[in-house]
C-alpha cells in the first residue's frame, strides 16, 4: 500500500536502476559521444528538491558514454575533449586504472544535500578512439608526455578508397541511410545512387576510386532534398542531384 504523498518506501528500497542495456546491441558496442562533458562521459547523479534542499537515491544514477561503451569502442572528437576542463585527465585515469567512477566535481558549488551517494567504481575495458585534424595529434603529443602511453596508434584517413564492389555496396547503403536521416526522411532513386557514386569517383579524380569525403555527398543530398517539388513525393532523383551540383 502506497502511503500518503505517493512515495512507496519499499519500491524505493528494492527497485532496480538499469543504467546500461545492450539487449538490442549484443555485439561490441560502438559509442560516439560528440559532446564529452564530464557528466556525459563519466555519468552523473540527478537530484530532486525536497524542503529547500536536494536529495537523491540510487535510482537517479545515470550512465555516461564510458558505461555504454564498456566492452567496446568509444569514439571522441579530440577538439571536444580538449575544450572540457578536467575531462582529459579523468579520461586518462579511467583508462590507466581500468575503472570508471561516477563523481561530481561540481558538488562544491551546489546547494546542501539531504543525502548523497558514492557509487562504487565499475570495471572498465574499452578502446578509446580520438578523431580530429592532424594538428590535434601533435597538440596532445607535445603537451602531454603520457599521451603515447594510452594512444599508441596514429592512423591517417586516406582521401579516397578503391571502387571495389564491396566499397560501392557500402557507399550506396550509406547514401540511402544518410538521405533518410539528414534529408527529412527522403529516399533515393536507384539512378540517383548511381549518379552520386559517379560523382564520388569524379571528386576522387580516378575511375577506380571513390572520395572518402562522404560529408560532401551528404551536403548534396540535403540540398537536393530542398529542391523536391510536391509532385516528387519524398524521392530524390537524378534531376535534383544534378540541379544541386549545378547550383553549387
Amino acid at each position: 500500500e502506497v502511503p500518503a504523498g505517493g512515495r512507496d518506501p519499499a519500491a524505493e528500497r528494492y527497485a532496480v536502476n538499469l543504467i546500461v542495456d545492450n539487449t538490442d546491441n549484443p555485439q561490441m558496442p560502438v559509442v560516439l559521444e560528440p559532446n564529452p562533458t564530464f557528466a556525459r562521459l563519466f555519468g552523473a547523479i540527478e537530484y530532486r528538491a525536497v524542503g529547500g534542499a536536494l536529495e537523491t537515491d540510487f535510482r537517479m544514477i545515470r550512465a555516461g558514454a564510458l558505461h555504454r561503451a564498456n566492452g567496446g569502442i568509444l569514439v571522441l572528437r579530440a577538439e571536444a575533449v580538449a575544450r572540457e576542463a578536467g575531462v582529459w585527465e579523468a579520461l586518462k585515469g579511467a583508462i590507466r586504472d581500468g575503472e570508471v567512477r561516477i563523481e561530481e566535481p561540481q558538488r562544491g558549488n551546489m546547494p546542501a544535500l539531504v543525502e548523497s551517494l558514492a557509487p562504487k567504481a565499475i570495471p572498465l575495458a574499452v578502446k578509446v578512439v580520438l578523431i580530429g585534424a592532424p594538428r590535434w595529434y601533435y597538440t596532445y603529443y607535445s603537451h602531454d608526455p603520457n599521451f603515447l602511453d594510452h594512444f599508441k596508434i596514429k592512423a591517417d584517413i586516406d582521401p579516397d578508397m578503391d571502387a571495389t564492389p564491396e566499397n560501392l555496396s557500402v557507399y550506396a547503403t550509406l547514401l540511402r541511410s544518410s538521405a533518410a536521416k539528414r534529408a527529412n526522411g527522403a529516399s533515393l532513386a536507384d539512378e540517383a545512387v548511381s549518379y552520386l557514386l559517379g560523382q564520388a569517383s569524379r571528386w576522387a579524380d580516378a575511375r577506380d576510386k571513390l572520395t572518402s569525403r562522404f560529408e560532401m555527398l551528404e551536403d548534396v543530398l540535403v540540398e537536393a532534398a530542398a529542391l523536391l517539388s510536391p509532385g516528387d513525393g519524398k524521392v530524390i532523383g537524378v534531376e535534383q542531384i544534378r540541379q544541386a551540383l549545378t547550383e553549387r
